[in-house]
This record gives structure tokens, C-alpha cells and sequence, in this order.
């Protein structure tokens, strides 16, 4: 590896720098605590030094320079920048010695030959003459020879710039001829950098001329301009005169952005140019472009007036929300204004815009609490453009198609109005980072996400039958831990954080937010509440129990798969620290619980199932009370609705695979009485298809007549003789089968087939 040390603006201009592609790594200024005791360590008391010297004497080779010539008594130094620190170092060890004079010629003689020849070190056999000032000079740092002592050349590389400008100010040389002479010579551009520093701070009027004369030249080569802009740009107190060589460029598009990267970041520039920023701001896309950059440095130093400028003549204008985003991310410092700007534009902006989430990141950094809103805006905008965009269906079936097409218009289409919304709600590329913040600041992400949820949930949700006792489920939202969708569950993920972490962190505050959701039909919304009220059971039980005996409905929370998950997840943790009243009052609830209600016009056979069904529901939450929490009583009834129907499940579907067939096999049949086998043709009649009446895992008349068909392959006689009883209109695919298989038998008994 080769370490090469180099000022900034040689990094920047110097081609043979650029030509290398070199990795940079900026040293930054020493602190000054760290300068102070290198000033003590000499002798030196700075307590009283004004800051500009502080921020001086924080260069290193500032420090060193200083250190070197100037660590003498503890007076505060005269000058205040770099150039007048040289020219005292040239004063104390130059020209008040004996020698001074000639040596202060033998500095500008190397300095004007170098110049020349482009070159930093010289022979020292050129300069015989001057050889008992160069060695004084060497004796005094400010010179060096090479190791070998064949060359000389300037200590620091800042030194021979110094004594070139000096001798420009000094009028020995015009620099404006100097620098069109040489317009395309490898020292010029530091050259003329360093000499207008210097010129313009020891003559102001001479550094006006010969500028002048430099901007006016119509041959004047663009390089040579860019730096006379650049150097323009960073003047700290800009006066009249540079003002006016600088705004007649901002109309054109292409010396604009030389000035803007120029004065970005220069509160000195930001103070004069910004009454020309709103017509810069009404222009085209590239002017408003250019605008932006110098807004996002001026936050540093002028953050209100920023403010005031992207309020004025940006915020109003939706087309510019976009340019208002990428601008306030360099805002660091945020509060109620900033951040109700903010949510104007993101509210607006288009869809699946990254910047809208950077800004979240950024506000987040500054005011943790003020980034949810950011988030709610983003929200609120994107379900507004979803539920604008057009839901694009044909037109229904009608009236007397067949069941079938009704059917599969409503599996295609019946979601068509919600669909846009859905894949809002299930994009994990665009809501995958929002868990850090709601894990940051939970509560404010629940209070500011929550409307939206509602909103959504209110509007998208299904029309369930309502003799079932559960609140009103919709087909948008999954939960973490579903199994309905488990894919694309970001933005249920980060709302479930925040609720947890909401009521982890402040569980009083979450308790009275529960007591004001209550009257929520919503699903998702109860379960979300169990699910903060979860991991704070244990300590608010007596909360638990009110709110579980609050509402029937609310011992039915779960998904589809798990209609009772978070009910028994909250029963467990809280009845353990119960007190025996209360636990007993929501045992008894339990046991008194309907979850399916009489329907008007339930036969026999439906009010048998639904009492099996309430039996099984109720057997799922009384498992939930962990052992020893029963009553006695409590714990009889469920060792006997256990006995009653074993087998029961935890949970009320799941996922089975297998093959559909016969519910009775051909060996069977071969087995089984002829009553038997013409009552389960009685059961499973040619009206129930593929379907078994009361196991969907089981086949209907399809499969068992396929079944009877292949038992009639071996027991051609039987098979036949149970033909004669089947019913026309009831049992017929049983008799095609059994027709099917005997006519493609070995030796089949023709004279016996006419059915």
C-alpha cells in the first residue's frame, strides 16, 4: 500500500491525484482540549484564546507551525487565520534577523522558479549564492534539503504557496496575466486558490481587479472558472461585488449547479442568495433539483428559514412532494412543524416511493415518538390511492345460471373490492422495516397506526352468520402465528409488537386503552388486545377475568384454525392469580357458554350436531384452566364430556392430506350383511356425489358405487341379487357400476344382467 498525504483541494483538482483512484480517509482537526494540552506541555496558558485561534490552532500543522516559530509567552495571537499566522512566522524568523532581508529574496526566488518549472524541489547547485541564506533558512524550518543534499525545497508545501501569493499582493506579477498565461500549467490552479485567499484578506480592492479581470476574459478556460466559483462559494462574508459575479449564473442550469455545490452549506451565501431561492424553487424539475441540495445543508444553520421556504413555495403543491421528502432527511432536528409538514407531503406522495421510509429512519434518530406519525401518514395515503384505484369485474352471472357458475364468480371475484387493499396490506417489501420503531416507541406506533387498522377492518369485513358467538372476522388481516396466511405479515407483525410492547412498558395505560376498544366488533382487534394483555396476566388477572366475562364473544378469539387460541392463552395465564370468586365466575361462564345459537328452521339431526359442537368448545377452554383450577365440580364435568366424546381436539381444523375413498371398502362389502350394505347406499344415495354427508374426508356415492363395482367382479351373484332392491332415481350409479364391472368379467352371466 502507498499513504499519500494530501490537502482537500488538491484531492479534489489535481488530476494526477484523480488519475491514481485513490481511496480517501479524512484526518479531521484535533479537539481542542487535545491542542490545549499540547500548548500547556510548552508553556503556554490558551484558557483566554478567542475561537477563531481555537479552530486555528486545531490543524495540525497549524498546531505545528505555531508550536515551531510563535510558543512564546502566553499573549493571545494577533492573527486570525492561516495566512497571517505565516506572514508573523516570516516576521519572527526572517525578516527581524540580521540576514533577513537577503533570505526573505532567497525564499521568493526559489518560490518564483518553482512556479516556473512546476516543480517542488530544485537543485541545490542552481542556487550556489544563496547558499549560506538557504542553510539559515533550513536552520530556521522553513526550508529542507533532500537526503542526499543535492535538493531544496519548502518545508510545507502551504509555505510556497504563501510566498507566491505574497508576491502577487506585493504586485510583482499580476496574478490575472499570470494565471491566463499559464491556463493549462499543472501549478496554476493552487496557485491562484492559495493567492486569492491571501489577496483577498491583505488587499480586498487589488483581489476585486484582478478577479474581475479573470471572470471577464471571454477566453478564459472553464476549469479556471469553476475554480474562481468554487473559491467564490466558500468565502465566508461574501461582499457585494461577489454576489454580483455569482447570481447572474443561477438562470443557467448548468453554472447553477457549479454555484450551488459551491454556497451549499455557507450560511454567508445561504443569507444573500436565499430572496432569489422561491423563483429558483417555482422552476423547472432541474432548478427545484438544484434548490434542494442547498436547502438540505442550510438546515444546519438556518433550519426555520428552511422551513419557512419548503412551506411557502413547496407544501402546497403536490407535484413537489416528492423534492419535500428528500429534502427534510436532512433535517435532524425535528419537532410538531416539521414533522405535520411531513406528513402533508408523505400523505400525498406516490406509492412504494423509498424515500417516504428513509424519512421514517430519520425522524426516528431525532424524535423517536414523532416517527409513527410518519408511518401513519404513509399508511393513510396508500389506502387512499388503493381504495380510489378501480376494481375491475365483469358482470355477475345471471339469475338462473347454474349453481356452479354463481359459484365460481363469487370465489374469482367476490373479493374484487378489497383485493387492492389486501395487497397493500400484504406487501412485505414495503412495510418490513417498521418492527424497529414499533419496538422503540410502542405505545405512540399503536396510537397512530390504530385508526388505520380500524378503518380497514371496519370497512373489509366479512358478513359472518350471526348464530355464531364470534365477532365480525375480515379477509385482510392475518396475525402472526395464523396458518390461513403466514406469508407477508410485516405490518401485522409491527402492530403486534407495538400492542406487546405497549403493554409491557406502560401496562395501567394499556389496560385503559383495552377499556376503550371494547366496543369493537372487529375480530383482530380483541385478539390483538388478548395478545398485550398476555404477558401482563399474570399481574392484572382480575383485569383478564372483567374483560373475558365483559362479552360472551370474547370466549371465541382465535383464527380460523384455532377459533379459541388467544382466549385459552389468556385463561392459562391468568387463572393461576385468580382469586377463587373469580375464577369460579368465569368457570361457570364457560360452562353456561353457546358458541353456535339456535337457527330458525334446524332440524333434529343440525340442533344434535351444534350441541356436540358447543359441547367440544367448551371442553377446549376448560382445558385451558391449568390443573387444580377447576372447581370440583368444574373438573367432574370435564373428566365426563371428555368420556362423552373422546378425541376431541385442541383446536378445531387443521390440514389432513390423504386419499378421498370408499367409506367401506370391497373387502368389507364381501363382509357385511345385505342390509348393511343397502342402508349405506340409503346413506351415501346418488344425491351425495363426491361428498360424504358428515366427513369431507370421506367419499360419497361416487366412491362406494365404484367400490360395489369391484366387489361385483368376484360375487357376481350376490351383486345381483342386491340390484333387484335398488331404487330407481336413489341408487342407480350403484347399478351402472355393478352393470360395468360384470359385462368386463372373465365369465360374465349374461342371462342374469337385465336389471
Amino acid at each position: 500500500h502507498i499513504v499519500l498525504s494530501c490537502r482537500s483541494f488538491e484531492f479534489h483538482h489535481d488530476l494526477r491525484l484523480a488519475s491514481l483512484k485513490p481511496n480517501p480517509v479524512k484526518l479531521s482537526d484535533l479537539r481542542w482540549e487535545d491542542v490545549r494540552q499540547v500548548l500547556l506541555d510548552v508553556g503556554i496558558d490558551p484558557c483566554n484564546w478567542p475561537p477563531e485561534v481555537r479552530q486555528l490552532l486545531s490543524r495540525p500543522q497549524h498546531l505545528n507551525l505555531f508550536v515551531t516559530h510563535l510558543a512564546a509567552g502566553s499573549d493571545v495571537p494577533v492573527f486570525r487565520s492561516y495566512h497571517s499566522m505565516l506572514d508573523a512566522v516570516l516576521r519572527e524568523r526572517v525578516l527581524r534577523q540580521p540576514w533577513g532581508a537577503t533570505a526573505a529574496r532567497t525564499l521568493e526566488l526559489l518560490a518564483a522558479s518553482m512556479a516556473v518549472e512546476e516543480e517542488l524541489w530544485l537543485p541545490v547547485a542552481r542556487f550556489q549564492e544563496q547558499q549560506p541564506e538557504m542553510d539559515q533558512l533550513v536552520a530556521a524550518d522553513l526550508l529542507a534539503y533532500s537526503s542526499d543534499e543535492l535538493r531544496v525545497g519548502f518545508r510545507h508545501q502551504t509555505l510556497f504557496d504563501f510566498l507566491r501569493a505574497r508576491a502577487f499582493t506585493a504586485r510583482r506579477v499580476r496574478l490575472s496575466q499570470y494565471i491566463l498565461e499559464r491556463q493549462d500549467a499543472l501549478f496554476v490552479r493552487p496557485t491562484l486558490w492559495s493567492t486569492l485567499h491571501y489577496l483577498r484578506e491583505a488587499d480586498r480592492d487589488g483581489y476585486h481587479r484582478e478577479v474581475r479581470t479573470l471572470w471577464l476574459h471571454a477566453e478564459l478556460r472553464n476549469h479556471i472558472r469553476y475554480l474562481l466559483i468554487a473559491f467564490l462559494g466558500q468565502v465566508p462574508d461574501p461582499d457585494p461585488v461577489e454576489c454580483d459575479w455569482l447570481f447572474p449564473l443561477l438562470p443557467d442550469p448548468h453554472l447553477r449547479w457549479k454555484v450551488i455545490q459551491a454556497v451549499e452549506g455557507n450560511p454567508g451565501w445561504y443569507s444573500k442568495i436565499r430572496a432569489r431561492l422561491p423563483e429558483l424553487m417555482f422552476g423547472d424539475e432541474t432548478a427545484a433539483w438544484h434548490v434542494s441540495w442547498l436547502l438540505r445543508r442550510a438546515f444546519k444553520f438556518s433550519r426555520d428559514s428552511v422551513l419557512d421556504l419548503i412551506e411557502e413555495h413547496w407544501l402546497p403543491y403536490p407535484e413537489r412532494d416528492r423534492l419535500v421528502v428528500q429534502t427534510m432527511s436532512a433535517l435532524t432536528e425535528w419537532d410538531e412543524r416539521s414533522v405535520q409538514m411531513a406528513e402533508i407531503a408523505i400523505r400525498r406522495i406516490a406509492d412504494r416511493d423509498a424515500s417516504g421510509r428513509a424519512l421514517v429512519s430519520v425522524v426516528a434518530k431525532s424524535r423517536p415518538e414523532l416517527a409513527p406519525r410518519v408511518i401513519a401518514a404513509e399508511l393513510w395515503g396508500a389506502l387512499e390511492r388503493a381504495e380510489r384505484e378501480p376494481a375491475h369485474v365483469p358482470p355477475p352471472p345471471p339469475g338462473d345460471a347454474p349453481d356452479a357458475e354463481k359459484v365460481t364468480y363469487e370465489l374469482v371475484h367476490g373479493d374484487a373490492p378489497s383485493r387492492a387493499v389486501e395487497t397493500l396490506v400484504s406487501d412485505a417489501s414495503r412495510w418490513h422495516d417498521l418492527g424497529t420503531v414499533a419496538d422503540t416507541v410502542p405505545q405512540a406506533f399503536v396510537e397512530q397506526v390504530w385508526p388505520w387498522l380500524l378503518h380497514v377492518l371496519t370497512h373489509y369485513h366479512r358478513n359472518d352468520s350471526t348464530h355464531f358467538g364470534h365477532y365480525a372476522r375480515d379477509s385482510i388481516f392475518d396475525l402472526p402465528g395464523d396458518q390461513r396466511r403466514q406469508l407477508h405479515m410485516d405490518l401485522a407483525s409491527a402492530i403486534e409488537r407495538a400492542v406487546h410492547g405497549f403493554a409491557s412498558a406502560a401496562p395501567t395505560v394499556f389496560l385503559a386503552f383495552v377499556d376503550r376498544q371494547a366496543t369493537s366488533e372487529m375480530l383482530v382487534v380483541h385478539r390483538l388486545l388478548a395478545r398485550g394483555m398476555r404477558p401482563i396476566a399474570s399481574q392484572h388477572a382480575v383485569r383478564v377475568a372483567q374483560y373475558l366475562l365483559g362479552d360472551a364473544r370474547r370466549f371465541a378469539l382465535g383464527d380460523h384454525w384455532d377459533e379459541h387460541a388467544e382466549t385459552r392463552a389468556l385463561i392459562s395465564a391468568a387463572v393461576p392469580n385468580m382469586d377463587g370468586d373469580t375464577r369460579l365466575l368465569l368457570e361457570q361462564a364457560v360452562r353456561r357458554w353457546e358458541y353456535i345459537r339456535p337457527m330458525p328452521g334446524e332440524v333434529a339431526d343440525d340442533r344434535r350436531h351444534h350441541r356436540k359442537w358447543n359441547r367440544q368448545h367448551r371442553i377446549r377452554l376448560l382445558r385451558a384452566f391449568p390443573p387444580g383450577c377447576l372447581s370440583p365440580e368444574g373438573a367432574k364435568v370435564l373428566r365426563e364430556e371428555e368420556r362423552a366424546l373422546p378425541g376431541t381436539p385442541d383446536r378445531e381444523r387443521g390440514i389432513e392430506g390423504g386419499i378421498i375413498s370408499s367409506p367401506v371398502p370391497p373387502e368389507q362389502m364381501a363382509r357385511a350383511s345385505e342390509t348393511d350394505l343397502l342402508n349405506l347406499f340409503d346413506e351415501l344415495h346418488d344425491g351425495t356425489g363426491w361428498r360424504h354427508p358428515h366427513d369431507f374426508l370421506k367419499g360419497g356415492s361416487v366412491e362406494a358405487s365404484r367400490a360395489f363395482g369391484e366387489l361385483a367382479k368376484t360375487h357376481q351373484d350376490r351383486v345381483l341379487k342386491l340390484t333387484r332392491r335398488l331404487q330407481p332415481g336413489r341408487h342407480e350409479r350403484y347399478a351402472f357400476e355393478a352393470r360395468r364391472a360384470i359385462s368386463e368379467a372373465a365369465d360374465p352371466d349374461f342371462e342374469s344382467m337385465t336389471l
